[in-house]
C-alpha cells in the first residue's frame, strides 16, 4: 500500500516483489553493496523505493479532512479550552498537523488554522485525492 498505493490488485504488487528481489541480487547487492562498498541507504534501489514511498505519502496528505466534520471542529478548537473535549486520537493528528505547518512551514497558529479550514471547507482533499 505504501509504495503502489492501495488500489494496486495482488498481481500489481507480486509483480513489484520479483523486481526487487531481481535488481537486489543482480545490481545492489552483487555491484553497489559488495564490489562498490555502498551501505544499502546509498544504493540506487533504495533511493527508487523511498522516493516511491515519499511520493505515496504525499498524495496522501489531505487524508485526514476527507468526510470528518469533527476534524474541522477540533481545529477550529484548536488553542481554545473546548480543544480538550475532542478525543485523544484526534487532538493528536491536529496538533501534530499545526506543529508542523508552524516549524515546518513557518505558519503562525492562527494562519495554520485558516489553511487547515480552507482546504476543508473548499474541499481540497477530494479535489486533489487520486482516483
Amino acid at each position: 500500500n505504501v509504495l503502489l498505493g492501495a488500489k494496486a490488485d495482488y498481481s500489481a504488487r507480486s509483480n513489484l516483489r520479483r523486481e526487487m528481489v531481481r535488481d537486489f541480487s543482480t545490481k545492489t547487492l552483487s555491484q553497489e553493496i559488495n564490489v562498490q562498498g555502498k551501505k544499502i541507504t546509498e544504493t540506487e534501489q533504495y533511493q527508487v523505493y523511498y522516493d516511491l514511498y515519499v511520493q505515496n505519502l504525499k498524495e496522501r496528505v489531505l487524508e485526514p479532512f476527507k468526510d470528518k466534520d469533527n476534524f474541522r471542529t477540533c481545529i477550529k478548537d484548536y488553542g481554545t479550552p473546548a480543544f480538550a473535549q475532542h478525543g485523544p486520537l484526534l487532538r493528536q493528528s491536529v496538533e501534530y498537523m499545526m506543529r508542523n505547518l508552524r516549524e515546518k512551514f513557518g505558519y503562525t497558529e492562527q494562519g495554520a488554522k485558516e489553511v487547515c479550514v480552507y482546504v476543508i471547507d473548499n474541499n481540497l482533499a477530494k479535489k486533489f485525492a487520486k482516483r
